[in-house]
Parts: structure tokens; C-alpha cells; sequence
């Protein structure tokens, strides 16, 4: 069962995907501590159906480096972008 103001999140989304301004979405992105919860991604892929439902979880961690630059001490990509 999700937790009632992730459900009314969830409602809120899908009525809002079945307007006609935003039939053609197609991808929904989900960010920082809402995104982490595997319970909301798995509600949140039934409510939209065939759209695509991507994680992130890179965002919240651009935002906790710039308030706190220490905390991470190195960074290990084996590609860059930007």
C-alpha cells in the first residue's frame, strides 16, 4: 500500500496525463527521495502505463555537493558529459 500523500501524488499525475496537453508524454522522471522509494516507483509505473519511468538519484547528489563540496572526496566516471 503507498502512503497516503504519495497515492494522492500518483492520482494527481496520472489525471493530469490524461489531459490532452500532455497525452504525448512519454517519459516520467522521478528525482531524490520520492524517486528512491521503490514502493512509489512501482505505483507510479502502474499508474502511467506503457510511459517510461526513469530514476535519478544523480540530482540529489549534484544538490548535496554544492551545499557541502567535501563530502564527496572523488569522482570515478568512465565517461563525462558537459
Amino acid at each position: 500500500m503507498v502512503p497516503i500523500s504519495y497515492g494522492m501524488t500518483i492520482g494527481h499525475i496520472a489525471g493530469l496525463l490524461k489531459e490532452l496537453e500532455l497525452k504525448n508524454v512519454s517519459t516520467i522522471l522521478l528525482v531524490g527521495g520520492f524517486g528512491e522509494c521503490k514502493l512509489v516507483q512501482e505505483a507510479m509505473k502502474k499508474a502511467v502505463g506503457r510511459r517510461t519511468v526513469i530514476v535519478s538519484v544523480v540530482l540529489k547528489e549534484a544538490v548535496m555537493f554544492s551545499h557541502q563540496p567535501r563530502l564527496i572526496s572523488s569522482r570515478r566516471l568512465k565517461y563525462a558529459y558537459g
